[in-house]
């Protein structure tokens, strides 16, 4: 069990940074809060506040942007 909820968290830290802005990777991460917490059969608003939490202090990956910005920049010249 504890294997689990370990796996759990790290998945649901991983995923809740999915979004440009805060908000929307508050909101992801809540929603996988809440599914975890439905697998864990812990308390589901105790999931969704863990997961809102973990989205809300995430940052996205820059490397995508950057990559984005290449393209563009090979595809002017």
């Amino acid at each position: 069990m504890k294997a689990t909820l370990v796996v759990c968290a790290v998945a649901l830290l991983a995923l809740s940074g999915c979004g440009r802005d805060p908000g929307t990777r508050a909101l992801t991460g809540g929603a996988i809060g809440v599914g975890a917490a439905a697998v864990l059969g812990a308390p589901l608003v105790a999931g969704a506040a863990v997961g809102a939490v973990a989205g809300a202090v995430t940052t996205p990956d820059d490397r995508d942007d950057r990559r984005e910005r290449r393209r563009d920049r090979r595809d002017r010249d």
